[in-house]
């Protein structure tokens, strides 16, 4: 396991014995994945040296897992048979653990823990061939999706759009990258609106969604428009398309992603863009690099990224467009496809 090679060595450089990770229920944590491939219950060991293995609940046993597993009736009892006594410094990503369990583990192990956030994401960061090939299935997926949302849009409230991209996603092998956002009329103004049950309103109708393949997302914005737009709609709306896809062109190597949000900023105003333009997508949804006008982060050849410039003004409207982009050698490449040319739903009617 390449991954967890390479992160062994950086365990060892910081004079770290042994790195845990937690993953319950309704909280797992990525990182499981991501050095194992295991998507269930469990705590996962890597140590500095040697084979990674994992502790499951006595029902996950079965499962087919790529690392050494052992069950434990105590994990406390079992981590510490496990570890020995040699390991005294423990890496855990702060980010996913429950403080009252950092709390028991500080008191049942009796050794040092350090925060390995920064390092397990700085990991992350660069994808590897397999893990671009799971991004591009996940982004087929959403974009076939999306296709047939639009050929079959007869909906009548926000939820069944939703209910539609969900059942969708399933039936070609996926699971929903997270919950998706059906923002129409007045409702396409708020950035991270959550959809519910109302009839969809005329006006933009911002869809924003994504697909997760063996552990692995993609994530797209569309905007639609229903009803008949004027002509100051259409114009908004390509202006915030042109500008979307020239910060596409203009991402490379090494460019500042600070810059790339500041030329948004430039041409659509603070008051109208009111997040940031984009963030890293791996095994979660949001990874670095952040992408926005106080990121000291540079791109790189491998990473994975969001470009979702978006134009808002409260109460009356929203307009966002978003990619989920690969950074080559060369230049960025879109991995999401649908269409970018405003779609017109005329003869709408709720």
């Amino acid at each position: 396991m390449m991954k967890a090679s390479v992160f062994q060595k950086e365990l060892q450089r910081k004079k770290i014995d042994a790195a845990l990770f937690f993953s319950f229920g309704l909280q797992p944590d990525p990182n499981v994945m991501y050095f194992s491939g295991y998507d269930g219950s469990g705590v996962l060991v890597v140590p500095k040296k040697g084979d990674l293995f994992i502790i499951v609940p006595r029902m996950e046993y079965e499962k087919r897992i790529g690392v050494k597993k052992y069950v434990a009736e105590n994990l406390f009892d079992k981590l510490r048979g496990l570890l020995g006594k040699n390991v005294r410094r423990i890496g855990v990503d702060y980010n996913k653990i429950q403080v009252s369990l950092l709390s028991r583990l500080k008191k049942e192990l009796k050794a040092s823990f350090k925060d390995i956030s920064k390092v397990v994401a700085e990991q992350r960061l660069v994808k590897g061939k397999e893990e671009i090939e799971k991004i591009k299935k996940a982004c087929s997926v959403t974009d076939a999706v999306f296709a047939k949302l639009v050929k079959n849009f007869r909906f009548r409230t926000e939820m069944d759009v939703l209910c539609f991209i969900g059942k969708e996603i399933k039936k070609n092998g996926c699971d929903l990258a997270f919950e998706p956002i059906i923002a129409s009329g007045k409702n396409s103004s708020l950035p991270h609106y959550k959809t519910s049950d109302k009839k969809l309103g005329k006006g933009f109708c911002v869809i924003d969604f994504g697909a997760r393949y063996k552990g692995y997302c993609s994530d797209m914005s569309r905007t639609l428009y229903l009803g008949k737009p004027s002509r100051k709609d259409i114009v908004l709306y390509e202006k915030l398309r042109r500008i979307q896809e020239k910060i596409i062109e203009m991402a490379r190597t090494r460019v500042k992603c600070s810059e790339l949000d500041l030329f948004a900023r430039k041409w659509i105003g603070n008051k109208y863009f009111i997040h940031g333009l984009g963030h890293g997508i791996g095994v979660e949804v949001h990874e670095m690099p952040k992408i926005n006008n106080k990121s000291k982060e540079r791109l790189k050849e491998g990473v994975v990224f969001t470009i979702e410039p978006g134009m808002y003004v409260k109460n009356k409207f929203g307009i966002r467009i978003e990619d989920t982009v690969l950074m080559t050698k060369e230049k960025a490449v879109s991995l999401t496809k649908s269409t970018k040319k405003l779609i017109i739903k005329e003869n709408f009617i709720n």
